[in-house]
């Protein structure tokens, strides 16, 4: 049993990981600055020595884990949702940023939706900001990120959900879920989630 979920979570972080290239966003704040929130959240996380609970379907198989995260482990576990990050000069005036009520609750929703021609060809279609009266009271986090190349396509949904803790917004829930095809191998279909532990 510990073989499988060795191997369905290792399996998990080839498929989320492939062609990583996100780049710092150098301080300057086009619309959200996701690896600012991923760095805060890494250090909260660490200092109050929150666990896990991780769960991994992909294709009919799953698997559950609880562990205590490391520095190195809870990088690993956030940097997945560095795709989400639109902070960057070449997107520049890409996306067009609006604030909506939601309909399913009292929060407002912040979202970065791109306008223009060839918008199918960027890899994040989406980024949305749940929040209660400003974004120091961040709720959730929605974004839809997808790749396409010779080699694979992939598309993913990434979810975040945040809760207020001592005054300070930190991370209580994630899921990842979508889908890869690989060239000459079968589609491979996946959901993880994992929920934060506090002592």
């Amino acid at each position: 049993m510990m073989r499988k979920a060795i191997f369905l979570f290792s399996l998990v972080l080839v498929v989320l990981g492939c062609s990583e290239n996100s780049k710092p966003s150098k301080n300057t704040v086009y619309y959200f600055d996701i690896d600012s929130l991923l760095q805060k959240q890494h250090e909260l996380l660490l200092t109050s020595e929150a666990k896990i609970n991780k769960h991994a379907f992909v294709d009919g198989d799953t698997s559950t884990t609880t562990y205590l995260p490391d520095s190195a482990n809870w990088k690993d576990e956030l940097a997945f949702f560095k795709k989400m990050n639109i902070n960057k000069p070449v997107l520049k005036d890409v996306y067009n940023t609006s604030v909506v009520d939601d309909t399913q609750s009292n929060l407002k929703i912040k979202q970065f939706i791109p306008e223009g021609e060839d918008t199918d060809d960027l890899e994040v279609q989406y980024l949305k900001l749940y929040y209660l009266e400003d974004l120091n009271g961040l709720k959730k986090i929605e974004a839809h990120y997808k790749e396409d190349n010779p080699i694979y396509k992939s598309s993913r949904y990434f979810t975040m959900y945040f809760d207020d803790i001592t005054g300070k917004t930190a991370l209580k829930k994630f899921v990842v879920k979508g889908g890869q095809k690989m060239i000459l191998k079968d589609s491979v279909v996946f959901e993880v989630s994992g929920e934060v532990v506090l002592p």
